[in-house]
């Protein structure tokens, strides 16, 4: 009887730690996923300033810059904070966004593309290849699928 009791009670902790285990791996998961939400978030944030500078430089020149030099912002890897490696103003006035493995894709992009519809008010266009979930983070941002 007394090996019986021995018995459930060690059955019993082993089910109390799997289930405690359980609950730690989801809270991790979370706590990551919040986090990797964060800095696509954050990084989006950053890109304001950048998309700003490419407006003005158009409004003013009647074309879009090339690169970031050329829209007056600093150079590409001066915006590396947490997840975000690098901005990028490419030909055109699109602005790619290069993440590290912290944003849960190592050299993951999201590209801004300038539409210039004054009338619905979108001047840009938000994609990306990279990050499947990114509605989750921007409303607006559209995955795509390819890269």
């Amino acid at each position: 009887m007394a090996q019986s009791k021995g018995m459930i009670i060690i059955v019993a902790l082993v089910v109390a730690v799997a289930v405690g285990s359980g609950g730690f791996w989801y809270y991790q998961k979370q706590k990551t996923e919040a986090a990797r939400k964060a800095a696509l978030t954050d990084a989006l944030a950053r890109a304001n300033e950048v998309q700003s500078k490419v407006l003005q430089y158009y409004f003013k020149n009647k074309e879009f810059p090339s690169n970031n030099v050329q829209a007056g912002v600093p150079r590409p890897e001066s915006f590396q904070m947490n997840a975000l490696k690098s901005i990028t103003i490419e030909k055109g006035g699109s602005i790619n966004l290069l993440f590290n493995s912290q944003s849960g894709v190592d050299n993951g992009t999201i590209v801004l593309v300038p539409t210039m519809d004054i009338a619905s008010g979108k001047l840009w266009q938000c994609k990306t290849a990279s990050f499947p979930e990114i509605s989750k983070s921007c409303p607006e941002c559209v995955f795509t699928g390819n890269p």
